[in-house]
């Protein structure tokens, strides 16, 4: 009697040993690989932009080389320069806006004044790049003669003042004209000669 007793109490102290584990629950992925994962996505998304931007501009590049290679077969036309020329007027209005707020700035400051030659070579730039443009395809003439060596620093900043007073209107006037497709030949030799005139003013304050 006593021995199914103890088999009973053995079975039932080795029952928890044999007993199946529960299943552990699946491991939710962590914020450290929800990062890296997020990362990952970013580089491969950049690197698809990134493949695509030089795919456009391989294409673009190959387009501008078809381009020129067919300007090379055919030059452009007299009537697609001046439609050129026509595009770039925005830029020789800026300057010449800019040839009349620097050339204010020069007359406003002292003869004394060390800025004055720095203002000045900044202004023949601006200076060449309006006569650039209103010469279009001609040739530049001789500029006409004499200098400005005999004027006194305070005299040539007060010619300079008259002469780009004189200069801005009438290259309003002559932009106005080139818009309605109006060439006045004898206007627009007086307006070279008069920039070129200006142009050797300007030049004669560093050199």
């Amino acid at each position: 009697m006593k021995r199914p007793v103890l088999i009973l109490m053995i079975l039932a102290l080795c029952r928890p040993i044999f007993a199946q584990e529960p299943a552990a629950p699946a491991q939710q992925p962590t914020t450290q690989q929800q990062q890296q994962q997020a990362d990952a996505e970013a580089r491969r998304e950049a690197e698809r932009i990134a493949a695509e931007k030089a795919r456009e501009e391989a294409r673009r590049k190959e387009s501008e080389a078809r381009l020129e290679e067919f300007k090379k077969l055919r030059p452009p036309t007299r009537e697609e320069r001046m439609a050129t020329h026509l595009r770039l007027m925005g830029d020789f209005q800026k300057n010449v806006r800019r040839l009349e707020k620097t050339s204010r700035e020069i007359v406003a400051m002292q003869s004394n004044d060390k800025g004055v030659a720095k203002k000045a070579r900044s202004l023949n730039d601006t200076t060449s790049d309006v006569l650039k443009y209103v010469l279009f395809e001609a040739n530049e003439p001789p500029p006409p003669p004499g200098t400005f060596d005999g004027f006194s620093v305070k005299e040539r900043i007060r010619l300079l003042g008259e002469q780009s007073g004189q200069l801005y209107p009438a290259l309003n006037e002559w932009s106005a004209a080139q818009k309605k497709f109006i060439v006045d030949v004898g206007k627009t030799t007086a307006l070279i000669r008069d920039l070129q005139t200006f142009s050797l003013l300007v030049r004669s304050f560093y050199r």
